[in-house]
Parts: C-alpha cells; sequence; structure tokens
C-alpha cells in the first residue's frame, strides 16, 4: 500500500490514513451502488488487520423488482465477509457477516470487492456505504 502526503497528513492512495497499532480501532469503507454488479473494489485493509465488526448503511434502497442482495468478497471469493446482504430498504446493517472472518489477522494485504445482484437485473436505483472496522496488535 502506497501512502501520499497532504498537508503534513500521510494518505493512502484511496485517501485513508494509515493503520494505528496497539488495539487503536480503524475503519475502512467505500460505496456500492445498483451498477455495481460484478465486483467492485471498495477499500484494502493492510496485513495484521483483525477484523472486529461490520455495518453496512443503505443510503438509497435499491429496486431491483425481485431481490436486491449485496455480496462482500476478497477477488478470490465473493461472498467470503458476506453473503446475500438484503439491501432493498434504507437502514443499517449490522448482521450477516461471516462470523469465522473476525478476530483473526489477515495474512496478507487484502482488498475487499462489493457485488450488487438483482434478481431480475432491472434496479434503477441504489446505493450502500459498507464500512469494517479493523485492529492492528
Amino acid at each position: 500500500m502506497s501512502f501520499l502526503t497532504d498537508t503534513n497528513r500521510v494518505k493512502d492512495t484511496a485517501g485513508f490514513g494509515p493503520p494505528q497499532f496497539g488495539g487503536v480501532l480503524n475503519a475502512r469503507f467505500g460505496t456500492v451502488t445498483y451498477q455495481d454488479t460484478t465486483a467492485r473494489a471498495l477499500f484494502t485493509l493492510p496485513e495484521g488487520a483483525m477484523l472486529v465488526g461490520w455495518v453496512t448503511n443503505v443510503d438509497e434502497g435499491f429496486d431491483d423488482t425481485g431481490t436486491d442482495l449485496l455480496d462482500l468478497g476478497d477477488g478470490t471469493t465473493a461472498d467470503r465477509f458476506a453473503a446475500d446482504l438484503d439491501v432493498s430498504a434504507l437502514g443499517q446493517i449490522v448482521n450477516g457477516y461471516a462470523a469465522d472472518e473476525l478476530f483473526v489477522a489477515l495474512t496478507e494485504e487484502t482488498t475487499v470487492y462489493g457485488t450488487f445482484t438483482g434478481q431480475n437485473g432491472n434496479a434503477a436505483h441504489g446505493s450502500a456505504t459498507v464500512c469494517v472496522l479493523y485492529i492492528i496488535l
């Protein structure tokens, strides 16, 4: 992960500051829309990140005439972190993430991808912000 300097603040190429060590809570976030029907890179987590929680804010409900589902993966496994989150209604999603990915340090830098699937492929609206919370010991 490369870092840039902007007004004496260090940021990575996505605009996030470097992770803090010693158990400090860090966050990364990105946006998925109804147009992201193929995997879209949301953010990259550093090696050693220990995921402690996820939250997805549905800012605008997705409006496919069938189901509206969101998967979060790593580019290899499309639903590594979450499978079939229902993004049809406004609100905050705090359940449905892969429990076995929590409290285990990542062994390599990992990019998180989001993929929207509308059952009938006719969504015209929808936006959600995905956020992960993590620590580095």
